[in-house]
């Protein structure tokens, strides 16, 4: 018989928030309907009993994910507790999930959505110390069971770590923020963003030193 501690239980809350409006037939009846929804599990980030300027927070202790939905207009429409678990070992999948057939289909389905994580993070990572945004693979046949070298990155046989994020990103990032509040065209911001990064370079870059003036300098 299985061991209880192959598995662990925990209970989390979730909360359905919603938009709410009407709707009006023909006959000029008038019905509520659910224009939008959201579903959040309950963040362990909770409100603090204070705002930035210093006034009571009239949502403190609210779960923040909780707390943005009602700040962005959304109504509560449900909330409920679940029991859910996490599996420790092997031989907990197969306590937890008891038909074969079930356990293939939750294989399948981590293993799609792993391989789409791979897929989104090799796609989407940038090369280091260039002034334009380039990518770090392009034009490349990348087999997941291998990765893209010796170590295996972006390898299925690999657990999963956050890709480091270099200050070139963090601040093409910022830029386009600043640009999008300013009300700047997408179209035109790669150009922009690029002469701002050369400039930054080149201003950082020290200035060579001149032969007579180095001399000058120690003539003195």
């Amino acid at each position: 018989m299985a061991d209880v501690s192959a598995i662990s239980q925990q209970k989390q809350t979730a909360r359905q928030y919603v938009e709410l409006g009407s709707t009006t037939d023909s006959n000029g009846n008038t019905t509520s309907v659910i224009k939008s929804r959201s579903i959040l599990v309950e963040s362990e980030k909770k409100e603090p009993e204070k705002l930035k300027d210093g006034s009571p927070n009239s949502l403190a202790g609210v779960a923040v994910n909780w707390a943005n939905a009602e700040r962005a207009g959304l109504t509560q429409f449900s909330e409920n507790e679940f029991v859910t678990y996490d599996i420790n070992t092997l031989e907990g999948f197969e306590l937890l999930y008891t038909e074969p057939k079930q356990r293939l289909y939750v294989i399948q389905k981590g293993h799609s959505a792993f391989q789409t994580q791979l897929i989104q993070a090799a796609t989407k990572t940038l090369k280091e110390d260039v002034a334009e945004p380039t990518p770090e693979l392009d034009g490349q046949t990348i087999d997941l069971r291998v990765g893209v070298d010796e170590a295996g990155t972006y390898s299925i046989n690999n657990l999963p770590s956050k890709q480091k994020v270099s200050t070139l990103d963090k601040f093409i990032k910022q830029a386009n923020a600043l640009l999008d509040s300013l009300g700047i065209p997408e179209e035109g911001r790669p150009a922009l963003i690029a002469g701002i990064v050369a400039n930054l370079q080149a201003a950082a870059t020290p200035a060579p030193v001149n032969e007579d003036d180095s001399e000058a300098v120690e003539a003195e």
